[in-house]
């Protein structure tokens, strides 16, 4: 399991900015920030464990690698990678690629996961995403019911990605209970249909975004 306690791919004050990371409030956010992602990785990992030792013995468990395999799928699954989106470049590139790394790795898993004979970190994002997705639906679509609202179910409007698509409506404005996996879709649909561009100004890291904003005014 991937432990970076306070440091984090989104820590504040890094680099020239290393000062503002020893300001009271930032060194506060940055550690609730980065032991939450390690708690989470703790909890997922520690409950598919116990999961496993229902049936099968720790020393089964360790010899057919799915030990290391549990500890991977938790890694992913909560934001982390030992690689990066498009290497050294997404770091100039893009906004937090590790984050972006693990949340690719996630859909592959769970794509896997659906065929026979899934191995066990595959099965773990297939399940994970199958959650995600049904009871995001059903919220989403309650929420929207209950505010006398209708749910838009089209990823696609006039060749284009639809902003609307799954999204709750409340005082003129929407919004997405998939968080950063609305973005993730987001970047598919628009290289699906002819707009990278619109995905990379989506993923950015901040000196790509306020670059791109200068240059298109």
């Amino acid at each position: 399991l991937h432990l970076g306690g306070a440091a984090s791919e989104f820590q504040l004050g890094q680099g020239v900015s290393s000062k503002i990371g020893q300001l009271p409030v930032v060194r506060q956010a940055n550690r609730a920030f980065g032991y939450l992602g390690d708690t989470l990785r703790l909890e997922w990992a520690d409950a598919e464990l116990a999961t496993q030792l229902r049936n099968r013995s720790l020393a089964d468990i360790m010899a057919s690698g799915d030990l290391e395999r549990i500890a991977g799928a938790a890694n992913t699954m909560t934001g982390w990678s030992r690689n990066k989106a498009f290497g050294s470049a997404g770091d100039m590139l893009l906004f937090a690629p590790r984050f972006l790394q693990s949340r690719l790795e996630t859909v592959a898993k769970a794509g896997l996961g659906l065929r026979p004979g899934a191995a066990l970190d595959e099965r773990m994002a297939r399940n994970a995403m199958l959650r995600l997705i049904g009871w995001g639906t059903v919220a989403t679509v309650g929420i929207n019911y209950a505010l006398g609202n209708e749910t838009d179910f089209r990823p696609i409007v006039d060749g284009r990605r639809n902003s609307k698509f799954m999204r709750i409506t409340y005082q003129g404005r929407s919004y997405s209970l998939f968080g950063t996996w609305d973005s993730l879709l987001g970047v598919f649909i628009n290289v699906g249909t002819g707009h990278p561009q619109n995905a990379l100004r989506a993923m950015g890291s901040g000196i790509v975004s306020d670059g791109w904003d200068l240059i298109s005014g």
